[in-house]
C-alpha cells in the first residue's frame, strides 16, 4: 500500500512538472510565495542507553538503522524564511544492553512511531543574498518542535513523547517548481522513549533522507 501511494505521488508530481514547464511567462528570476508539499524517505539511527561508546557499549548501523518515510506541506513567506509540517511513520532499532545474546551482541528491539513536527527554515544562501532568486541549488538550516507516538508493540504501554529537532537540508533545483532534497536532521525525545530509563537525560534518533518537493505557486497575487 506504502509503495502504491509514493509511485501515485510521484507520477502527481511529474504531472505538475511538465504542466508547468508548458505555461508561459513563468519568471523564474523571481521569488513568489506560496505552497509546498513534498514525500521523503530514508534511514534512521536510534541512539540511547548503551551506545555511549565506552568499553560495554553497542553500536552498529545494523543494530541501530531502521527506516522513515514522511509527507511535508509548507509555506514560502519570504526568500529566506518558511514552515514546514511534516507526517512522518519512524521505523527504529535498538540493541537492548541487558539481554546479551551470547555472540558479541545483544537482542534487537524494534519499535515504530507516528510523529507530527513543524519546522522554522531558514535559506542560508538567500541570508547573504536575498535576491538572488533564480538560484539552483540551495543550503536550509531549520530547527523545530512536535510530538510523537511510540506503539506499544514489544513494549508494555503506549507513550506520546515531545521532539526537539533541527538539521540541514540540501535542494537541487530540477525544474521552475520541483526540487531534489536530501535532509539531514536530529531528534531529541523522551529518556525512556526505547521503554528503559537509566542515566541517559534523553533518547536520541537521526535521520537521513531523501525526497521531492514540489512549490505550489500563484502567479498573480503572490508575486514579489
Amino acid at each position: 500500500m506504502m509503495k502504491k501511494a509514493i509511485i501515485l505521488f510521484l507520477l502527481i508530481l511529474s504531472f505538475l512538472h511538465v504542466s508547468a514547464q508548458l505555461r508561459t511567462g513563468y519568471a523564474t528570476s523571481r521569488f513568489y510565495k506560496g505552497w509546498f508539499v513534498g514525500l521523503n524517505a530514508g534511514q534512521t539511527l536510534f541512539l540511547a542507553e548503551g551506545n555511549t561508546f565506552n568499553e560495554t557499549s553497542v553500536f552498529s548501523l545494523k543494530q541501530n538503522g531502521g527506516y522513515v518515510i514522511r509527507a511535508e506541506i509548507g509555506y514560502n513567506f519570504t526568500p529566506v524564511f518558511s514552515l514546514r509540517g511534516m507526517i512522518a511513520n519512524d521505523h527504529y532499532n535498538w540493541p537492548d544492553v541487558r539481554f546479551p545474546n551470547g555472540l558479541g551482541s545483544y537482542k534487537n528491539v524494534s519499535f515504530t512511531s507516528e510523529n507530527i513536527t513543524l519546522d522554522a527554515m531558514f535559506d542560508l544562501k538567500r541570508m547573504v543574498n536575498k535576491y538572488n532568486y533564480s538560484q539552483n541549488f540551495k543550503i536550509y538550516a531549520f530547527a523545530g518542535l512536535g510530538v510523537a507516538y511510540r506503539d506499544k508493540v514489544n513494549f508494555s504501554n503506549d507513550l506520546i513523547s515531545p521532539v526537539l529537532r533541527g538539521g540541514l537540508q540540501a535542494s537541487v533545483k530540477l525544474g521552475s517548481e520541483l526540487d531534489l532534497n536530501l535532509i539531514a536532521d536530529g531528534n531529541l525525545v523522551s529518556d525512556n522513549f526505547n521503554d528503559f530509563k537509566v542515566t541517559f537525560p534523553f533518547d536520541l534518533y537521526s535521520s537521513l533522507t531523501l525526497g521531492l518537493t514540489y512549490h505550489i505557486r500563484d502567479m498573480g497575487r503572490n508575486r514579489w
